[in-house]
């Protein structure tokens, strides 16, 4: 239940109407303590698939305003994770996360709107934060970003991004699978 109530109250202190917004941040904060969860570091762990699959739904709406409201959520949590963290939440939810990224990019081109440049940012904020992780795989025709890990069991690896020739994302966050001889190229 109470990752449920963070989660929502997280999402309902980026609102944009100050007094849905004071609200939300109100019951924030209740819920931080009353929770348990302590510190917004503690909460933002604790409920980030959660998070993540409501910024995920949001950037799906036909509201301009929600898809910002989502990419401003995303990017706090980007901000307030570590590094190394952040990496570790993601391999523990590849498949939303890919599907995240991929509803990110799909905001990108077609129509100028409002939160197109806080998409790229966001895109750029979470391979930057990533970047101790990646490395560049050459490919035929792309650059790939190869995020390596290890587990107690098996090492793993995570594509995070195929970078096309033009520059372009075409992909982020494929499946965790199991590496059999280190970093395999896309």
């Amino acid at each position: 239940m109470w990752n449920r109530i963070l989660s929502c109250a997280f999402l309902g202190s980026h609102e944009r109407d100050p007094e849905c917004k004071a609200v939300w941040e109100a019951t924030w904060e209740a819920a931080l303590s009353a929770s348990g969860a302590g510190t917004k570091l503690s909460a933002l762990l604790r409920t980030f698939p959660t998070v993540v699959g409501m910024v995920h739904s949001m950037c799906k709406e036909l509201s301009w305003h929600r898809r910002v409201q989502a990419v401003e959520v995303l990017r706090e949590v980007i901000g307030v994770v570590p590094d190394a963290t952040l990496v570790d939440q993601l391999r523990k939810i590849p498949q939303q996360a890919h599907a995240l990224l991929r509803t990110l990019l799909s905001l990108i081109p077609g129509p100028v709107w409002g939160g197109q440049s806080a998409v790229l940012e966001a895109i750029s904020e979470i391979v930057c934060k990533c970047e101790p992780f990646l490395t560049f795989t050459p490919s035929s025709c792309s650059e790939t970003l190869v995020l390596e890990g290890s587990s107690e069991e098996m090492e793993s690896e995570l594509r995070v991004a195929n970078l096309t020739s033009d520059g372009l994302m075409s992909a982020i966050l494929n499946d965790m699978a199991p590496s059999l001889s280190g970093t395999e190229a896309v």
